[in-house]
């Protein structure tokens, strides 16, 4: 949540739905991301996927590479 929200009580009600078990049961079946809450059951794809493996490569490191790997897709004309 943004430190300077007006709807500091929306966006508090907001996180906490997004973390129900109706929300996770939801949310993922329609983004296809593994639920956060435990106990909640997957989809049936989900299950296909088998459990899930945390990446262990650091988001904070990616996000220190992220303009060096703009400039080499630039460079490869990748779009």
């Amino acid at each position: 949540m943004v430190a300077g929200t007006d709807n500091a009580d929306a966006a508090r009600k907001f996180l906490e739905y997004l973390a129900t078990d109706e929300a996770q049961s939801v949310f993922p079946a329609a983004t296809f991301e593994y639920p956060v809450v435990a106990g909640v059951k997957w989809s049936p794809l989900q299950q296909q996927w088998g459990t899930f493996k945390a990446d262990p490569i650091s988001l904070t490191r990616l996000g220190e590479l992220n303009a060096d790997a703009i400039r080499c897709f630039n460079l490869a004309g990748w779009e």
